[in-house]
């Protein structure tokens, strides 16, 4: 009994500091215009990371910018199913977010103001 409360205290403790941490903004909202970067597999396991999947939000990559964060609906009209037929489209996706810096560093959940097809090749890493 012991070992569950103190699970649930170490669990509940984390939780809240990734409140703290990743919720609390500081700062002017900005905006970032941008060229999706389409990543194969995606496997980085940041606190920050595990912590946005828990509340249903994913990861995407922007060309010149560290990961932004979205709500799981943005990032399934910005990562499309078949990103081969992009390629042989010779297409991109770029997008208008706006963001919020938080008060402990990095980015708040971004909104998407704008997502434009370019008749550009997609950056697509491995």
């Amino acid at each position: 009994m012991i070992i569950l409360w103190v699970v649930l205290f170490l669990t509940s403790t984390w939780f809240l500091t990734c409140l703290c941490l990743y919720r609390i903004k500081h700062g002017d909202e900005y905006q970032i215009q941008a060229n999706v970067t389409f990543k194969m597999v995606q496997i980085t396991l940041s606190n920050r990371e595990l912590f946005e999947k828990i509340l249903r939000n994913k990861a995407i990559n922007i060309e010149g910018y560290d990961q932004v964060f979205v709500s799981n609906q943005t990032y399934k009209k910005l990562y499309p199913k078949v990103l081969s037929e992009m390629r042989t489209r010779n297409q991109t996706i770029q997008v208008t977010l706006n963001v919020t810096p938080l008060l402990f560093g990095g980015n708040s959940i971004a909104n998407i103001q704008d997502i434009t097809m370019l008749d550009a090749s997609p950056k697509i890493i491995k």
